[in-house]
This record gives C-alpha cells, structure tokens and sequence, in this order.
C-alpha cells in the first residue's frame, strides 16, 4: 500500500504547471504469534528508510467475548499537548478492568523506538499478560 501525501521531498511537475510536493510513504504490517492466544500486530509508515508512524499492539484472544483484546500499545497516534508539532511516541499500558496509564517515551527517533517497542513487548510477554489480569 502507497500513500502520498502532500508535503516535502520529491518535486512533480503536474499538467497546470504547478509544483507539488509529495513524499511517497509505504505502510507495513505484519503479526507475531506469542501463543496460541495472544499475538503482537506491527503496523508502521515509513519514507525510505525512516519510520514516520507507528503503532504495535499486543492482544489476547478473549474466548467469552470471542475477539482479540489489546492490552498493551506503543504508538505515535496522537499528540498529548496542545500545539504539539512532534508526535512523542507513548505506551499505552491497559487492565481487565478498564483503566489505562500512559507513559510517555522521550525518543524522537521513531525506528528505535519501534525496536524497542516490539523487543520489549516480546521480552516481558509474560509479566504484562499477567499485570493486565490483575
């Protein structure tokens, strides 16, 4: 999948002779399977090879309710101050019931903390299924 924005980068020539700027970003994603019940779904844009969006996501497959339920997130989705121009990646940390804390990363570069994102998810798979339950 190829999205294209209207910013920087590359300069097209269109048929009013106007100049467009565009940036050609393509999107991955991928899933992990950590058990037969739980999974980690990478979803990322990126313009070469810098990583410009993301979000990875650890769920469990609920068996009553029948669907998948994240309870963790890293993510870039979304500014937490006013007039925030960068987008600081965060952890979205959920619980069974209902509550969710948010910590913020301070990383500006987004391909390491997408690492560290996915690394720490699969690192401590068990610790944060557990905490989620309690």
């Amino acid at each position: 999948m190829i999205k294209i924005c209207l910013l920087t980068q590359h300069r097209v020539h269109a048929r009013n002779k106007k100049l467009f700027n565009i940036i050609v970003m393509k999107s991955e994603s991928y899933t992990v399977r950590l058990s037969a019940r739980s999974r980690v779904h990478v979803y990322f844009e990126r313009d070469k090879k810098k990583v410009v969006d993301f979000t990875v996501n650890c769920e469990i497959f609920h068996k009553k309710q029948k669907k998948w339920i994240p309870i963790l997130r890293y993510d870039t989705a979304h500014d937490h101050l006013p007039k925030q121009k960068y987008k600081m990646p965060h952890k979205h940390i959920l619980h069974n019931k209902r509550t969710e804390v948010i910590i913020k990363i301070r990383m500006r570069d987004y391909n390491q903390a997408l690492t560290i994102a996915y690394e720490d998810i699969h690192k401590n798979f068990r610790r944060i299924k557990y905490n989620f339950f309690i």
